[in-house]
């Protein structure tokens, strides 16, 4: 009895197979040939029979492809690291569902000849296999279909197996439902697998926004500073890039945890940071179901874990460093490094250690910031009332009364100065960064000077001079809630929280800060005629 598939030739048996007229196009050969490596009938038979029904299984996947290109290219890819029943279900009832498509197609197009052959050589290895539950000739075909269906299985072996089974329970149930259908049974595919067996458990919707069409309507909404924009817009493209750009409604909890996970693994984040990620997401998210595109947020409630020893981030500079700082070639040889901002470089630093600002409050001050009071002298004012000006919190709005070491140095004159050449910003020589940070490259120019010029450590940053500032405050024993009134620091209290510190008890605060082993730097300003005019590039 001849045997389908097989063709001897000079004493070998060799597999030999034509490509049906519709996927020629698709391998580009019209037959498929090579050796068995047999010359042995029975053992040849036996390998022809498995590979036909390889062949058999890989036509009806390149059918069901070629057929529903449309829709396939519509699944929006998703990573899965946990199988539960109905998702297994659904990708078992999808393949199902595309063998007998496939079927549907060759039924269609009158091309059954050998089919009967066929289907009863694959029966003969489908079910033994299925019976003794052997998945692993099954599992090629499985892996390159979930592939094709845009999922990303990060499962546990314990999944896998189980999706192995259902997928050859499934691979033998369109066998047998093929073989009925020879025997003239009229079995429908829509009847086998109705359409949401496979969508409603799958959720492989592509209806609906994705979170980046979220971020452009949460833009929108509310005007937003360009380096939250610029942080939130990153984010999404990665968390984007991550998911495949789900839309929100098919977004679950797993695909927030992990994302969190791929943070941590691939880029290193620390607890903290992994946490604000999150935080803008679940922004995101919260935003979109008080516009009626979501109806619950997935990932609320998602946790961090945090170590048990928080790690040092930053560390405040001591006397130590501040009589580094104040003795270097920036106050002693009047160097003003245009990476510096010019005269910003010199200004920052006693500002910071002198009066607790944060980098952006100095680097955002105009002239008409520095007001004076009759009775108590002047004060910076901390505010966002001009448009091109924000504060990090609404305690962040403050008065914080000029320092007698910034009155010395000359810092009355300077902003006089800058005020009759009507140039906007006290410090006008700072260049802005991408983000829109007017500080942002100041930041870096001082990290890189600090480090390599006046040898301090990289774990201390501009912000040390704000908590050097505290330490300040503390050892002059100023009261928390008044050192916390200079700073811009939300109080413990409550109560403190109402009306505002008078300036009477700033103006005793600020002259009672002083440092032991810091001498300040004396006058900066005017600059007289001994003062190097300025550097052709930052050091």
């Amino acid at each position: 009895m001849s045997q389908t598939g097989l063709f001897k030739r000079g004493g070998r048996y060799y597999f030999r197979l034509r490509v049906p007229i519709d996927l020629i196009s698709h391998y580009g050969k019209t037959e498929f040939k090579f050796s068995l490596h047999s010359k042995d009938r029975s053992a040849a038979i036996s390998k022809v029979r498995a590979e036909l029904a390889r062949v058999e299984l890989e036509f009806a996947e390149v059918r069901t492809l070629q057929a529903r290109a449309t829709r396939i290219h519509e699944i929006v890819r998703q990573r899965i690291t946990a199988l539960d029943d109905d998702t297994i279900a659904a990708i078992a009832a999808t393949w199902l569902e595309q063998n007998l498509a496939a079927d549907d197609s060759l039924r269609a197009g009158g091309d059954i000849a050998d089919l009967e052959t066929e289907i009863q050589d694959t029966l003969k290895i489908l079910r033994p296999a299925y019976g003794h539950g052997e998945t692993k000739f099954i599992e090629p075909a499985m892996d390159e279909f979930v592939d094709h269906l845009g999922l990303d299985l990060q499962i546990s072996p314990e999944d896998r197996r189980r999706l192995a089974l259902k997928f050859l329970e499934a691979s033998l149930q369109s066998v047998q439902i093929r073989a009925g259908r020879l025997d003239g049974q009229p079995v429908t595919t829509a009847s086998v697998v109705p359409e949401t067996t496979r969508t409603l458990a799958l959720g492989r919707t592509t209806t609906g926004p994705t979170l980046t069409d979220v971020l452009g309507k949460w833009e929108k909404a509310l005007e937003r500073r360009p380096r939250t924009l610029q942080e939130v817009s990153s984010l999404v493209k990665g968390f984007g890039d991550f998911s495949h750009h789900k839309p929100i409604k098919t977004l679950t909890r797993q695909d927030g945890i992990s994302f969190r996970e791929h943070l941590k693994d691939t880029r290193g984040l620390a607890p903290a940071t992994l946490k604000k990620n999150l935080a803008l997401l679940n922004t995101l998210l919260n935003f979109a179901v008080d516009e009626g595109m979501l109806g619950a947020n997935p990932f609320s409630r998602i946790k961090v874990q945090q170590p048990k020893t928080a790690p040092v981030t930053r560390l405040a500079y001591d006397e130590d460093d501040l009589a580094a700082i104040f003795t270097c070639p920036l106050y002693t040889h009047g160097m003003r490094p245009r990476g510096g901002g010019g005269e910003a470089s010199i200004w920052f630093p006693l500002i910071g250690a002198y009066a607790g600002a944060r980098l952006e409050e100095i680097a955002l001050l105009t002239p008409q910031d520095l007001i004076k009071d009759p009775h108590y002298g002047w004060y910076f004012s901390i505010t966002d009332l001009d448009e091109d000006k924000h504060v990090k919190t609404a305690t962040s709005r403050r008065r914080v009364p000029v320092h007698p070491v910034l009155l010395q140095a000359g810092l009355i004159e300077y902003r006089s100065a800058m005020a009759a050449d009507k140039v906007g910003w006290l410090f006008p020589d700072l260049i802005t960064s991408k983000n829109g940070q007017r500080s942002g490259n100041w930041s870096k120019w001082w990290g890189r000077y600090a480090r390599e010029k006046l040898g301090l450590s990289t774990l201390k940053v501009f912000h040390s001079l704000r908590h050097a500032f505290k330490t300040a405050c503390r050892a002059a024993k100023v009261a928390e809630d008044i050192h916390d009134s200079l700073t811009g620091h939300a109080s413990a209290s409550v109560g403190r929280d109402y009306g505002e510190q008078p300036l009477s008890i700033l103006r005793d605060a600020i002259d009672r800060i002083h440092y032991d082993r810091v001498v300040p730097p004396g006058r900066l300003w005017p600059r007289g005629t001994a003062v190097v005019p300025k550097l052709s590039k930052a050091k």
